[in-house]
């Protein structure tokens, strides 16, 4: 957040976002942090287990955001199985 705000952006405008977590048991608390941060927001999203750089590393995650996405005229389109 302290990232986007800095480049005079916010969490809205993000459109797209990648998590990478090592280790499966982290899957639940790192998707409820998610859910929390990006509720009504809805970008698209990856959550991959997989080593990352260093074993200190918990969580990994790349976004992409456009400055004044969240300001652009929305359509909410819902798939059904």
């Amino acid at each position: 957040e302290r990232a986007l705000a800095a480049a005079d952006s916010c969490l809205a405008d993000i459109v797209a976002y990648r998590v990478y977590i090592p280790e499966p048991a982290n899957i639940g608390p790192v998707t409820k942090v998610l859910g929390e941060k990006f509720r009504d927001i809805d970008p698209a999203s990856v959550l991959t287990c997989c080593p990352l750089a260093a074993p200190i590393y918990k969580v990994e995650m790349e976004v992409t955001a456009y400055r004044g996405a969240s300001q652009a005229a929305q359509e909410r389109v819902r798939l059904q199985a």
